[in-house]
């Protein structure tokens, strides 16, 4: 009897379960239609439905996921992910796998047009792997469609093809026109790629018309774009002319973010040496992606700006420009290289989970009406894929912080680690555990900041402080306390003057490891800091043996970068550095304006 209480009661709870996951499914569906009448222009409108009260999690995921939507038509994908991944935390907390398997189709799409090729990988190959149980026809076109593109990024263009032709399989049983439009276009931009430029133009024209038909003004801005492109490689400059200007107009009709075809103007008049107004076009595109902030782009468009800048002999404007471009490569360069790192990996997951969807299909295909009956297994399949996917988000969340502890690795100079770890490693053998484990942890905290700091553009003078210290006396602990230090802070509020992030420590660096090499006496290093008129001023003075900043280029790396950063700034504060260096010790004075 109890046996079947237990029984009875387990039922009631699938059966209560399974009524409220219908229940926000279709107040989503409804609340979906309403959400999709909002257009670009209209934004606002779903900024003021999220702060309603009475909004319910269905209605709030679909307002989420509209926005998402709307942000990744304008090419702002950063901000689109933020919007696709609180709905996708709606979905999962409702249990709304089909909802989910259209989220993460969004997710993967997103982040392959960041170039976040892995990321966008396993979303998309997780979502096929869900709408295995809907069969959702338009979605799997679309999920194909997504990881032809990331193959694109590969440059495996004959499985890029080969994922594009899937889904035009099902999209002509659909007769969607939307969707193959967008299919034929991408397989005439791959065609492109490969050289094969008649095959192109022949897909180009047939989006087009399928573009014109729907009246798709951005859809047709893109075929123009890409036409434009094929009629500058075959040498028809007018034609190209033409098609870009044409793009640019529907793109600036419509307020799209896409600059491809401004670029792709100012790349003709390049070409043609109007080198004028190629740069007004490439200034134009670069105050866009700025905006945006589109990283890809920006550097892209600063290698033709240094191009140019080179081709008229314009020296300054290209020094500019190389400054630039180096401040954005240095913040691809962690990405890049995880990229490449897991290459390989990321292959052998790809024909892994492909072999794993094919065998899912002919499971699902043998077992459908078995599991049709058996209600109580399918519950327990339901939990244990719920354990499943928090295990896989624990190995996500495990993998994120490796990745941090790589991109760390390049931030600090590998010398620094080692002799620092090394200092460690002798104080243990002295049998100093306490001492070993203090210094160890202003190491480990020392190796945070720079990885938070690194990525911000000003931090407070507080966390400039807190860091520094906590540099300083990591070197202490490695010399065995041969130099002193000390801060001496007047009339300034250090929580709320912002400075640039690491701005003093190359100079306390180059105190510790040139000043004080070989000196014999105790060292001494003095930083102070106050406020003079509006400006912020600083002086990191040692006693140590000097250091001759003329002698050797290569040793002023750091006082370039340090001078760069200044100039940058556009405050002139590179004007009031000072260095005055001889055998008493060293001096540096300079002064940061206020923002």
């Amino acid at each position: 009897m109890l046996h079947k209480r237990r029984l009875f009661f387990l039922l009631l709870i699938f059966v209560f379960s399974r009524c409220e996951k219908q229940n926000f499914y279709h107040d989503y569906l409804h609340f979906e239609q309403e959400a999709n009448n909002i257009k670009v222009h209209q934004m606002h409108r779903l900024d003021s439905l999220l702060q309603l009260s009475g909004l319910s999690q269905a209605q709030k995921a679909a307002v989420l996921m509209r926005k998402g939507q709307l942000l990744s038509l304008k090419e702002e994908d950063n901000e689109a992910v933020k919007q696709f991944l609180s709905a996708s935390k709606v979905f999962k907390n409702h249990r709304q796998s089909q909802l989910l398997s259209k989220v993460y189709w969004h997710l993967g799409t997103s982040y392959s047009f960041q170039g976040k090729k892995v990321k966008a990988t396993d979303y998309l190959l997780e979502a096929l792997r869900l709408n295995e149980k809907y069969k959702d026809p338009k979605l799997e076109a679309n999920i194909y469609n997504a990881l032809s593109h990331v193959y694109y990024q590969y440059q495996d263009y004959d499985k890029s093809i080969g994922y594009l032709q899937k889904a035009i399989d099902i999209l002509k049983k659909q007769k969607d026109s939307v969707e193959l439009s967008t299919s034929y276009n991408n397989i005439a931009v791959i065609y492109k790629n490969m050289g094969e430029y008649d095959k192109a133009k022949d897909y180009n024209l047939i989006s087009l018309e399928y573009n014109i038909k729907l009246k798709d003004t951005f859809a047709i801005a893109k075929s123009y774009n890409n036409l434009g492109l094929i009629n500058e490689e075959l040498g028809n400059f007018i034609e190209a002319n033409d098609y870009y200007k044409k793009a640019i107009y529907l793109n600036d009709k419509i307020g799209s973010a896409n600059t491809s075809s401004i670029q792709n103007l100012g790349n003709l008049f390049a070409k043609q040496k109007k080198y004028e107004e190629a740069e007004n076009q490439y200034l134009t595109a670069l105050n866009i992606n700025n905006k945006t902030g589109n990283l890809p782009k920006q550097k892209k468009i600063y290698d033709a700006l240094l191009e140019l800048s080179i081709s008229t002999n314009q020296l300054n404007k290209a020094l500019k420009w190389q400054q630039k471009r180096d401040s954005i490569e240095l913040a691809l360069h962690n990405i890049e290289n995880q990229e490449r790192l897991t290459w390989i990996e990321d292959q052998y997951k790809l024909k892994t989970k492909e072999k794993e969807l094919e065998n899912l299909k002919s499971i699902n295909k043998r077992n459908y009406v078995i599991l049709s009956i058996f209600l109580l297994l399918i519950l327990l399949f339901a939990l244990f894929w719920m354990q499943k996917n928090k295990n896989k988000s624990l190995q996500t969340e495990k993998k994120n912080i490796e990745l941090q502890q790589k991109i760390l690795r390049a931030q600090m100079n590998p010398h620094f680690i080692f002799n620092v770890l090394s200092a460690i490693q002798h104080s243990l053998l002295e049998n100093q555990p306490v001492k070993s484990a203090k210094y160890l942890s202003k190491f480990a905290k020392l190796i945070r900041q720079n990885f938070d700091f690194i990525q911000q553009k000003n931090i407070s003078l507080s966390e400039e402080i807190d860091s520094l210290k906590n540099y300083l006396n990591t070197q202490q602990f490695r010399f065995n306390d041969k130099f002193d230090y000390d801060f001496i802070v007047s009339g300034v509020q250090v929580e709320n003057e912002k400075i640039p992030p690491l701005l003093l420590q190359p100079f306390v660096e180059n105190s510790i490891e040139h000043g004080f090499k070989n000196f014999k006496k105790q060292g001494k290093i003095i930083i102070k800091i106050q406020k003079i008129n509006d400006r912020l001023c600083f002086e990191i003075s040692d006693n140590g043996q000097g250091f001759d900043y003329t002698a050797k280029k290569t040793k002023l790396h750091a006082l370039d970068i340090f001078l760069n950063r200044l100039k940058i700034r556009g405050k002139n504060e590179e004007e009031s550095f000072k260095v005055i260096s001889n055998q008493n010790g060293t001096i540096i004075k300079f002064c940061l304006k206020n923002d």
